[in-house]
């Protein structure tokens, strides 16, 4: 045989097995529901190719010669061998795997999502998840990383987010200075010493506030992260504004105003910004959508609440994450 042999392709073992098995050109041309010519084109031309004649034409029709057996023989347990693994793997669910960098900050990853992520885990056995914490903005689409998960009113321009959140803000202070929260008055309270976070949260509600209403003086202590402001209000640095779902679950503090509707953010994520992502998510726009008073809705997506009473981030137990995976993450909607 020629060189020529490794140029064949499935098709024309499919030719070969069909003219075999038909032993006519047109019903061989049924079976593979192409001109009649055709059939006796391709054969003429795999012939040319294997340098050897495959098949006689006889009174019964074609017959494979010797050489033309070994070829139907071949082409024969590759179609076995097809059919099979087409049964096995039919109706399989595909599996996402690969490496998922997600960037967030601190006090997200310790409060909310760190459970989440174990739950992913659970059911995206094969996902390497690496986070990276930061409140800086990492570059996705440089694949510094995949998903943001972030809480911001106003996320990037070039990213398009799905809102999984909306999470309440409220002033609180150290619990052993305050036993009886509801009879503080409010001026009292701008003339009491402060901690605030630092000046690269300034997007945040939290920060303008402090910046607007209470005296220079008076903000004796500043952090660049939710957690450690927490910590300063513990430790009865000053008092200070915090993420309802963080001040809410320490015993050591109290909240000192009602939740501060100003203040809410959503919390949302954003994945590698493609056309595909726009039209995924059902969002017209490079922001996730905006809330209203009582509820917030993203085009197809989970819902988030926040009402009086309800200080923590509502989510929903379908649409924890919305996360699409790195490598070979293929077909994944969401947990």
């Amino acid at each position: 045989m020629a060189d020529a042999r490794s140029d064949l392709a499935w098709d024309d073992f499919r030719l070969i097995k069909a003219v075999a098995d038909e032993r006519t050109l047109p019903a061989a041309a049924a079976r593979l529901r192409v001109d009649h010519s055709t059939v006796f084109r391709r054969l003429r031309e795999i012939e040319r190719r294997l340098g050897v004649q495959l098949f006689e034409r006889h009174r019964s029709g074609y017959a494979p010669t010797s050489a033309g057996e070994e070829v139907v023989a071949l082409a024969a347990r590759m179609d076995e061998e097809i059919t099979g693994l087409t049964r096995r793997i039919a109706g399989r669910t595909v599996s996402p795997a690969g490496e998922l960098r997600v960037t967030t900050n601190d006090s997200l990853l310790v409060h909310l999502l760190t459970p989440l992520f174990a739950r992913f885990r659970e059911r995206c056995k094969d996902v390497r998840l690496d986070i990276v914490l930061a409140n800086q903005a990492l570059n996705l689409t440089k694949r510094d990383a995949d998903v943001a998960i972030r809480a911001t009113d106003r996320p990037p321009q070039n990213l398009v987010g799905r809102r999984v959140a909306t999470i309440a803000w409220a002033l609180y202070g150290r619990a052993v200075e305050f036993p009886r929260p509801k009879d503080v008055r409010e001026d009292a309270l701008l003339e009491r010493a402060w901690v605030a976070l630092g000046d690269d949260l300034a997007s945040l509600n939290a920060v303008k506030f402090v910046r607007e209403h209470v005296a220079a003086e008076r903000v004796g202590y500043r952090v660049n992260t939710v957690l450690g402001l927490a910590e300063a209000i513990g430790q009865g640095i000053g008092i200070g504004h915090l993420p309802c779902f963080i001040g809410d679950t320490r015993a050591d503090l109290v909240r000192l105003s009602p939740l501060e509707p100003g203040m809410a953010t959503d919390c949302g994520s954003s994945p590698i910004p493609t056309c595909a992502t726009r039209r995924a998510c059902g969002c017209s726009s490079t922001s996730w959508p905006r809330r209203s008073s009582s509820s917030a809705t993203c085009s197809k997506g989970p819902r988030a609440v926040s009402r009086p009473g309800a200080c923590h981030a509502e989510r929903s137990a379908a649409n924890d994450i919305a996360i699409p995976a790195r490598l070979a993450l293929r077909s994944f909607n969401q947990l």
